[in-house]
C-alpha cells in the first residue's frame, strides 16, 4: 500500500475524507431568468490556456445577459480584474 493510499485511508476512519461515490453533489439551483434585457448582466472569468500553448494562460472575461442568456461581450485578458471588468462594461453601455 503506498504512503498516499494509506494516508487516505485514515482520513476516510477519521471522517476527514469522503471516497467520490459518497460524496454528495451539490443541486445546481436554478434561478427564475430576469424579464427584462439588460436588468442583470452576469460577468464570469474563466482562466485557462484557451490558446491551448501558442500564447500564455489568459481569462475570458465574459458577459451574459440574464434575461436572454445571450452573450453580450467577451474578451481574453491576462487576469480577471476590476479594471477589466468595467472596460467590458462600458463597452456594453457604449452599444445601448
Amino acid at each position: 500500500m503506498s504512503v498516499k493510499e494509506r494516508d487516505r485511508q485514515w482520513m476516510i476512519e477519521a471522517d476527514v475524507w469522503a471516497p467520490k461515490r459518497q460524496r454528495r453533489k451539490r443541486p445546481f439551483q436554478l434561478h427564475e431568468r430576469r424579464s427584462c434585457i439588460g436588468e442583470l448582466v452576469q460577468i464570469d472569468g474563466s482562466p485557462h490556456a484557451w490558446l491551448e500553448g501558442r500564447r500564455p494562460r489568459c481569462t475570458l472575461i465574459a458577459f451574459i445577459d440574464d434575461a436572454t442568456g445571450r452573450l453580450q461581450y467577451a474578451r481574453f485578458e491576462s487576469a480577471e480584474t476590476s479594471c477589466r471588468s468595467g472596460l467590458g462594461r462600458r463597452r456594453i453601455e457604449d452599444r445601448r
